[in-house]
């Protein structure tokens, strides 16, 4: 019986109506502006937001006359993340975990303070220069197991719309599946498409692993202890460019996005590192005063 109740729910969800599509002009963002499905909301309401930026140099010869080589270069997103201290964020292990020459140049750091992913329309953003990262023992590429990192920034997380985010303690519930969390990100907005410009949100349900697997439809999946997954609403879903971003409920962050589908919103779950078992490990490294400023 107790499968039974999973299964309808499962199929409940995957059979919810897309949400009428509505056109927001606040701002200049339109609907094309968007996570797959989500709503626009505004780094204000949620200030432990941040995103992870890469400067990426390319060089070229200006003239074949000129052996002279030039570099030039830009920022470009690279993952989602969240504040948890004041010199602290959260990211995905494998957004970062071979940057390790993009960080020893200054090439790495994280924006807060920002709606948009894009610097020229918000002249407030706080820029923090990436100075380390930590990754758990654990950590599985392949496998995206342990998918978490801790990073290290040169200047204080520091403002009025700059704040931590409280985590999930090690005993948390993931088996409460009555209320729905909130991921947020500035990933692709379809399938194969650009980020968005602006901040999104949508709802997401936490699922049993058994129901991950079906739903999946991938023999290829292996869940591990330290991992969860949610599923959202057809023509909802995290895209790329979502991970290393938060999932969030009752303003607790749960979890930090580490897989997600293929096909965007087709009803695919979206696969996360449970942060309830690395709470005491992240509280040991940026409390600790040896990694103290």
């Amino acid at each position: 019986m107790k499968l039974l109740i999973l299964k309808l729910i499962s199929l409940t969800i995957l059979a919810m109506c897309d949400l009428k599509k509505h056109q927001i002009k606040k701002n200049g963002i339109d609907e094309d502006d968007r996570i797959v499905g989500g709503e626009t909301v505004y780094i204000n309401k949620y200030p432990f937001l941040v995103h992870l930026m890469e400067f990426v140099v390319e060089a070229f010869l200006p003239d074949r006359r000129t052996p002279k080589i030039v570099a030039v270069g830009d920022w470009h997103f690279v993952c989602g993340g969240s504040i948890v201290a004041i010199s602290w964020a959260l990211t995905a292990a494998h957004c970062i975990y071979e940057k390790d020459p993009e960080i020893e140049y200054g090439r790495l750091s994280f924006r807060a303070n920002t709606t948009y992913s894009d610097i020229k329309v918000n002249k407030s953003v706080s820029n923090h220069k990436v100075l380390s990262f930590k990754i758990p023992d654990c950590y599985r590429h392949t496998r995206h197991d342990c998918d978490l990192s801790v990073v290290k920034v040169e200047k204080p997380f520091r403002g009025v719309d700059i704040k931590p985010i409280p985590l999930a303690p090690y005993n948390y519930n993931y088996r409460d599946h009555t209320k729905s969390a909130f991921v947020y990100g500035w990933g692709a907005s379809k399938t194969g498409g650009n980020r968005t410009r602006a901040l999104q949100r949508i709802k997401a349900f936490i699922v049993p692993t058994h129901i991950c697997y079906m739903m999946s439809g991938s023999s290829t999946w292996i869940m591990t202890q330290n991992m969860f997954c949610t599923v959202e609403p057809k023509g909802q879903g995290a895209c790329k460019g979502d991970e290393g971003g938060p999932i969030v409920k009752d303003n607790i962050q749960i979890g930090v996005a580490s897989l997600v589908a293929h096909m965007c919103g087709d009803g695919q779950p979206t696969l996360y590192t449970k942060l309830s078992k690395f709470s005491k490990w992240i509280e040991q490294i940026t409390k600790s005063r040896t990694n103290r400023q």
